[in-house]
């Protein structure tokens, strides 16, 4: 499980195991070459100096051709086990005698061969010692004593079994040490692609990462927080271009629609009635051919700026489209509306910051009936009543459905 993972903690944590196991496993190739090196030149030198040992007490036997006494001589040999076999050679390079230990002579003859030439040879099953039989200075022969490995074999296991044993316990200790430091390690990591996944699914820009590290990370984090706050910056300005009107700072249709349609889902099972207004500046056109669009301007800013000084805080004031305005009054009836409506209206007619300009609105309302568009539609015809009026006026749709009846 933890191989088909591939996180960020799981790839460190194989990668220490893997580390500690590749030392522990060149550690245990390292003391294991040491200890035969050194077992198998221990085994040498103490060969050597047995042969020279050998060599001056075979030396009489052999300058007298005594047979039996080399053969007594060699049969102390037997104590160590390690001794394979031992041959004396004369001075005719001839065999003059050999002490067999365990090993049958054609298997011995085998294994002199493979001393060939020099005086020492060892490989993983044998080591083989030549040695000088010398009297008075005059070499008359010589030794050759062959032994096994075995004991050097042994004691390579035991070391490795004890090798293995502690490298068991060194790979569970390293394990809870790479855990701990994987988690430390990767903490700060996961604390930034958290941060990060939950900005990305609740779209919240305001989340920061508080946690301190006393490394690298911290810089990490200040940077992704100083990024953060200039994306929050750069969403609420493109928020603030995406809803607002930018010549009078009020909503656009289509954030007038969002919120409006949020209110009433929040508030459906609420007996609460609600109301719209359509408002439109009279004969604007004419403000824009008589005095130019910059005057056009100014009085949709001054209109704008008027209502703005009257409303409830709860009220929804939105630019519907060129001199059209829309207000939704939230929990206000007909009856009460017209009076708000009213109030607008005479702001309007006695507004004067606009020099040698005055203007009018005429203003159409509708209380809300379920359906946002058709509540609109309603006080749009309500509007276009207060037009055909004479301007300058409000009309209510109910109104108006009565006068038709």
């Amino acid at each position: 499980m933890i191989l088909m993972n591939k996180s960020i903690k799981n790839k460190l944590l194989i990668s220490y195991l893997a580390i500690t196991i590749i030392t522990i496993f060149l550690i245990i190739t390292a003391l294991n070459g040491f200890v035969y090196i050194k077992n198998t030149n221990a085994t040498i030198d103490s060969a050597t100096k047995l042969s020279k040992i050998m060599g001056t007490n075979l030396a009489a036997s052999l300058s007298f051709d005594d047979k039996n006494s080399a053969k007594s001589i060699l049969k102390s040999l037997q104590v160590d086990s390690t001794i394979e076999a031992a041959f004396v050679y004369g001075q005719n390079d001839k065999i003059f005698i050999c002490h067999l230990n365990n090993l049958s002579q054609d298997e011995a003859i085998k294994k002199l061969n493979l001393l060939q030439s020099g005086t020492v040879y060892n490989d993983m099953d044998s080591i083989i010692v030549s040695s000088k039989i010398s009297l008075d200075n005059v070499t008359i022969g010589k030794l050759i004593l062959i032994y096994n490995t075995e004991d050097i074999k042994n004691t390579l296991i035991q070391m490795i079994q004890m090798l293995l044993i502690i490298s068991v316990l060194v790979l569970l200790i390293m394990f809870k040490i790479a855990t701990i430091l994987q988690k430390r390690l990767t903490a700060p990591i996961y604390t930034l692609v958290n941060t990060m996944e939950n900005i990305i699914e609740n779209n919240n820009y305001t989340k920061r990462i508080d946690e301190k590290s006393d490394d690298e990370f911290q810089t990490v984090f200040n940077g992704f927080n100083k990024m953060l706050n200039k994306i929050q910056k750069n969403k609420s300005e493109l928020e603030t271009l995406a809803n607002l009107d930018m010549l009078t700072g009020l909503y656009n249709r289509r954030y007038f629609l969002e919120l409006v349609n949020q209110f009433l889902e929040m508030t459906k099972r609420e007996n609460k009635i609600s109301t719209i207004l359509m408002l439109d500046i009279d004969k604007f056109k004419n403000i824009n051919d008589t005095h130019g669009h910059n005057v056009g301007d100014q009085v949709l800013k001054g209109f704008a700026k008027v209502f703005l000084e009257n409303n409830r805080k709860s009220d929804v004031f939105a630019r519907f489209g060129g001199e059209e305005f829309i207000v939704f009054l939230p929990n206000l009836n007909g009856d009460d509306a017209f009076l708000v409506a009213e109030k607008i209206r005479r702001s309007i007619e006695t507004y004067k910051e606009i020099q040698n300009i005055n203007f009018t609105v005429s203003i159409g309302l509708c209380e809300f009936h379920n359906d946002i568009e058709d509540t609109i539609n309603k006080a749009d015809i309500a509007l276009y009543k207060a037009k055909e009026n004479g301007r300058n006026r409000v009309e209510c749709y109910f109104a108006i459905n009565t006068d038709n009846k």
